[in-house]
């Protein structure tokens, strides 16, 4: 397996993490009848890492083909384009997203909104820099940054939210036994 292979796969894992972690934050949403800031971050990063898991395969498949020397460079353009501008593009929607509705319902940022944030806005800035390093030197100055640079932002804010979801767990979990001690709210 390679290691593009073992990425795409991981991102899809990562995925399925958040997914797993929305699921138990609405979990404790719905017992206490609270629609939280982590709630919204949650579900905003859910709907689009899926359309964001669903969006890369096509490209990848798109770029590798038409990849210079022997591909057509215009499709390959295109590709490259689409790949770095589209994720720009994604990473704002889910930025202004979960700023608009916390906006609208007058919320709170909570940790796991400011990672998500933070997290956007890093990955935005990393594709920028990817495509214009491509397109002004094509030397692969950015390659390793990018591509350890997005799996750890990746992972790390997936680990931000399960770090939470424990920590609001083990709260709660104290508190119903009649224990104090330090407490955490989603």
């Amino acid at each position: 397996m390679s290691y593009t292979e073992v990425i795409e796969k991981l991102n899809v894992y990562l995925w399925l993490i958040d997914f797993l972690i929305f699921l138990a934050v609405l979990r404790y949403a719905n017992k206490d009848k609270a629609f939280s800031s982590t709630l919204v971050t949650l579900l905003v990063a859910i709907v689009l890492g899926g359309v964001m898991t669903a969006y890369a395969p096509g490209l990848k498949a798109l770029i590798r083909e038409n990849k210079p020397p022997g591909g057509d460079t215009t499709w390959f353009n295109i590709g490259m384009f689409s790949w770095y501008v589209g994720f720009v593009f994604f990473n704002m929607v889910a930025t202004l997203a979960i700023w608009k509705i916390h906006v609208w319902y007058s919320k709170n940022y909570s940790y796991v909104a400011y990672v998500h944030l933070l997290a956007y806005v890093l990955l935005s800035t990393l594709q920028v820099l990817q495509y214009t390093e491509t397109l002004t030197f094509n030397q692969g100055y950015m390659a390793y940054l990018y591509k350890y640079g997005v799996l750890s932002i990746n992972i790390s804010v997936s680990l931000t939210a399960l770090v939470v979801l424990i920590g609001v767990s083990v709260s709660r979990y104290r508190i119903k036994n009649g224990k104090k001690g330090l407490s955490w709210s989603l």
